[in-house]
């Protein structure tokens, strides 16, 4: 991680999203970025996620905002949000399932990841939803 790693083409934003940028000063607008590394996270994530469409917002320190296939967002939008990036998932780390799944159906890559990386398919705050409902665990 800190070492430069291979980047990935990534889809155009959605229009919908482009739509409302029209309305900014053009110094201002958020400009697409086309590639990005292959595994984003932050150090609040529970595991790597593949990046699907982002945008640099400019001014100031010029933030990134990505959008991951599964539909969670990485980006250095405040404090502490560095962004981790890799080229494969670490050892003893998870990769996003959805994300994962979604990124090789879409031909962003030919083949999944290694198949002895474990995938996470639950939400990461499914445990404790599980304990706050008071849920049994299926057996």
């Amino acid at each position: 991680m800190g070492t430069e790693v291979e980047r990935i083409a990534l889809e155009a934003p959605p229009v919908r999203r482009m739509l409302w940028w029209k309305n900014l000063p053009r110094d201002e607008r958020p400009l697409p970025i086309t590639r990005a590394p292959r595994l984003m996270m932050t150090v609040y994530m529970s595991r790597w996620h593949r990046p699907r469409h982002g945008v640099v917002i400019p001014g100031g320190r010029g933030m990134l905002r990505i959008k991951c296939w599964c539909g969670s967002e990485v980006g250095n939008w405040s404090v502490g949000h560095e962004i981790l990036t890799a080229a494969s998932v670490p050892a003893g780390h998870a990769l996003c399932g959805p994300c994962e799944g979604k990124a090789v159906g879409a031909g962003q890559e030919p083949t999944g990841i290694t198949p002895l990386v474990r995938l996470l398919f639950t939400p990461s705050q499914f445990e404790e939803w599980r304990e706050t409902l008071n849920l049994e665990r299926a057996s």
